[in-house]
């Protein structure tokens, strides 16, 4: 075979050359635009720190001046050493950062959803809260709200819920949470006080709401139900048309009497009307207090005769007989509370 020029030897090894020296310095290139691209990235990290802890010095002579202030002011100088009065970290990795955040993040609100029926100010009364900061903090120009409509009610906590048990009534729960109990009937007004369901949900107002409460007895004034026995009269003379007690998965709080509408209704004792009015669910009602603490409901009457602080004696007559609340005809729906608890009247009732 014949041998290649010299000179295709000579061509091939200065490309071989060439070839190692290009890629060589393509590789050297690619390392020095590496190491520009990290020693860049290190210069920016290094300048936002010194400006993060310049702005947290700041934050922390600013927002940490004011003691007390949940949230308050962040890690003071560069590197974080002291925190401000206000509480931020101490090593300045995580403090409020903003002037005032403290008092923001202080500030509490609670959602309310509008239900059927309810009012601008009944919602304010229930919160205890001003209608006119709940107005403004919602933008609202009237007190036109409407169902499932969202409302920020500034400067109050979220309403508890209660669960209805089995012989638990509005009278227990209201003293349970220590909220008026005509609060109480006000947040729920789409019950019924007289037959609460067991299972039923009951919304607790705020220790706040601004409803006149009937006045409470001390636990330690409950008497005996023998000492009780035989101190009441029957309110009418009628038929029993509803028992006290659980049933159908409801808790009736009295006992229902079947008397004609207009019919009079006595005071079962000697006492003092801490209630004659229009409440949720019972109609036209009166409350009388006996002075042993022990009190006495009439509901759904279709009219009253006395006025609250008002003194009766046992037989005098308090209201006539009617159907208003929720009811189903004439009736009179009546009560004996012992302690902030309905007890069966028959308990106490003349045997007849």
């Amino acid at each position: 075979m014949e041998q290649p020029p010299v000179r295709l030897y000579v061509a091939g090894a200065v490309i071989a050359v060439l070839a190692v020296f290009t890629g060589s310095f393509s590789y050297g290139r690619a390392q020095v635009l590496r190491r520009e691209a990290a020693l860049a990235a290190a210069v920016e990290r290094v300048g936002a720190a010194g400006t993060q802890g310049t702005h947290q010095e700041a934050a922390g002579e600013g927002a940490g001046a004011a003691p007390g202030d949940a949230g308050g002011g962040g890690a003071g100088g560069t590197g974080g050493q002291a925190a401000g009065p206000g509480g931020g970290a101490s090593d300045g990795s995580a403090g409020g950062g903003l002037s005032g955040g403290g008092k923001q993040g202080s500030e509490k609100s609670a959602s309310h959803v509008v239900r059927r029926g309810e009012t601008l100010s009944r919602i304010a009364r229930m919160y205890g809260v001003p209608v006119d900061s709940l107005r403004e903090a919602n933008g609202l120009t009237s007190d036109v709200i409407k169902p499932g409509q969202k409302l920020v009610v500034p400067g109050a906590e979220p309403l508890r819920t209660h669960v209805v048990k089995e012989g638990e009534s509005f009278w227990q729960i209201a003293r349970q949470y220590g909220v008026p109990l005509a609060a109480l009937l006000d947040a729920n007004r789409e019950l019924d006080p007289g037959h609460l369901m067991i299972g039923e949900e009951i919304r607790i107002p705020s220790s706040r709401a601004t409803v006149v409460a009937i006045p409470a007895t001390n636990p330690m004034d409950e008497p005996a139900v023998e000492a009780l026995a035989g101190k009441f009269a029957w309110p009418v003379l009628a038929p029993i048309s509803s028992y006290f007690g659980p049933r159908w998965g409801r808790n009736h709080a009295g006992i229902d009497l079947a008397a004609n509408h207009g019919d009079p209704i006595r005071a079962a004792r000697d006492g003092t009307v801490v209630l004659a009015g229009e409440v949720s669910g019972y109609g036209l009602t009166v409350v009388l207090e006996h002075e042993d603490g022990t009190r006495t409901l009439y509901a759904h009457a279709s009219e009253l005769k006395v006025q609250p602080g008002q003194k009766v004696r046992q037989g005098d007559v308090i209201a006539l007989v009617g159907s208003t609340g929720r009811s189903t005809g004439p009736h009179l729906h009546f009560e004996i509370i012992v302690n902030d608890q309905p007890r069966d009247p028959l308990l106490f009732l003349p045997k007849r």
